[in-house]
């Protein structure tokens, strides 16, 4: 896959970024819900999860990206 420098994109309430290190729980998570993973072929497998985690981190590529929230910012009208 090709690599590509990956940008920050900040609104008021979120912030769009590469994974990061930090991100690896949450990402676990939700490779492993099978909510999330309803139409995606089922939960992964916690090894599997934690191993397409750390990748991630380690090795951000394009078309992969985490949604923040951003700190002192509600959501969702909250």
């Amino acid at each position: 896959m090709t690599t590509a420098p990956l940008g920050v994109l900040t609104g008021e309430r979120v912030v769009v970024r590469a994974p990061a290190p930090g991100d690896e729980h949450a990402l676990v998570e939700m490779a492993t819900d099978p909510r999330v993973r309803r139409y995606l072929g089922g939960p992964k497998d916690q090894g599997a999860a934690e191993a397409d985690a750390a990748r991630k981190v380690s090795e951000a590529q394009w078309g992969q990206f985490v949604i923040v929230r951003r700190p002192g910012r509600g959501c969702g009208g909250r």
